[in-house]
């Protein structure tokens, strides 16, 4: 009835480790029209949402989690299938990602599209965790994908991206994995 979009982004991504890893072009043919599904169902003009009900997008604040995660499943299925019209869209993502979340001219991001959230002042304090739960944060999947898109495409203001990101969080120690901190 109801799926989290940055949850289907991840599953898609493990369809691609298995066709990456275990070389199987089922998981990876899946990967792709799963991706093209959601791409189809969560995009709208403003980013990609947050949940889809029953089919169709419920209409909430735009999460940096789900934007990050979608650009990562972009990314990983590009690279199972070759496809670069995937990494362009990754780009085109990523990028109103950091014209849309960054907190200020700093290298953070704000949890939640900061000109969505105004009537809601708690969602407009960034959270800089490495880790948010048992996955990483929105923040390190942005750097991580920065260094990718680096990676494919030579872009030194891409390196730049991912670099300022992991340079600001790794200032301060109790930003780095505040839930697995209690057993250091």
């Amino acid at each position: 009835k109801a799926s989290i979009v940055a949850w289907q982004a991840k599953a898609i991504s493990a369809y691609c480790d298995a066709a990456r890893y275990l070389g199987h072009q089922a998981a990876r043919d899946f990967a792709t029209k799963a991706l093209r599904n959601l791409l189809d169902r969560a995009t709208t003009a403003t980013g990609v949402m947050h949940y889809i009900v029953r089919g169709q997008v419920v209409e909430t604040p735009l999460f940096l989690l789900d934007q990050v995660q979608v650009a990562e499943a972009l990314l990983d299925c590009m690279e199972v299938s070759g496809k670069r019209e995937l990494l362009e869209a990754a780009v085109a993502i990523m990028d109103r990602v950091h014209s849309c979340f960054r907190l200020g001219d700093g290298p953070l991001y704000g949890d939640v599209w900061l000109a969505e959230v105004s009537a809601i002042p708690q969602w407009r304090q960034p959270l800089p965790f490495i880790r948010d739960s048992l996955l990483e944060s929105p923040k390190a999947t942005a750097a991580s994908v920065w260094f990718r898109l680096y990676r494919l495409t030579g872009k030194d203001e891409y390196l730049d991206r991912a670099q300022a990101l992991v340079s600001c969080v790794l200032q301060v120690p109790e930003w780095w994995d505040h839930n697995l901190m209690g057993f250091a």
